[in-house]
């Protein structure tokens, strides 16, 4: 990759240090140099543990309550409009601005092998319409075709999932619905559905320990 391919990487969890731990250490070895990590441990449970690492996350929060998933994933759509801002003033000031390229979401009980990241974004040089790739294979949900390695399907789990950014800005815009805790990842796979993009799954990058 030439670099100019830049992730926004949210991280988000809430209690279950152990398994929290392992995830977030391996995330830390997939992380590139043009990307950022956004991180949010609901109730601070496991604040700790990110202090220690606070010099490898680039945004921080610790909300006082414990949020449902998805209302996790509207507060990703609001904090672009703040990089948006943000890089306004950054531009009056000829400070260096950043705005990501894709989208990234990541639970906090999973693992990655190495480099998965510049493989997952190759998903979308597919002769598929992509509007979400990952790396986590989900059996419950049915393959409708397969293009070399990647397996096409309309639907995918919130484990580990990929947007280019722009994508991700519309498909939230357009949901008329708050995403709940259990079916946002459903729901946002339909919309992705109905805008006429599939999901595309590289099998074997992603594991869900959780």
């Amino acid at each position: 990759m030439d670099g100019k391919d830049k992730n926004l990487i949210m991280f988000f969890s809430w209690r279950r240090l152990e398994l929290v731990e392992k995830s977030f250490v391996n995330l830390l070895e997939s992380v590139r140099p043009q990307d950022k990590l956004l991180v949010l441990d609901y109730e601070g449970a496991n604040s700790s543990f990110f202090l220690r690492h606070k010099d490898k996350i680039d945004y921080l929060f610790f909300p006082k309550f414990n949020s449902d998933k998805g209302l996790t994933w509207h507060f990703l759509r609001q904090f672009l409009n703040w990089l948006d801002k943000i890089n306004i003033i950054f531009d009056r000031h000829d400070n260096i601005k950043w705005y990501p390229d894709f989208i990234n979401i990541v639970e906090s009980d999973t693992l990655g092998a190495t480099g998965w990241i510049d493989r997952i974004i190759e998903v979308f040089n597919n002769d598929e319409k992509i509007g979400i790739a990952t790396g986590y294979d989900a059996n419950e949900w049915e393959t409708k075709n397969k293009q070399r390695e990647i397996l096409i399907k309309e639907t995918t789990p919130g484990v580990q999932m990929m947007f280019k950014t722009e994508h991700f800005k519309q498909l939230m815009d357009g949901l008329n619905t708050t995403l709940g805790c259990r079916r946002h990842d459903w729901i946002v796979s339909q919309k992705n559905l109905s805008m006429g993009f599939n999901v595309g799954v590289l099998p074997g990058e992603i594991i869900h320990i959780g």
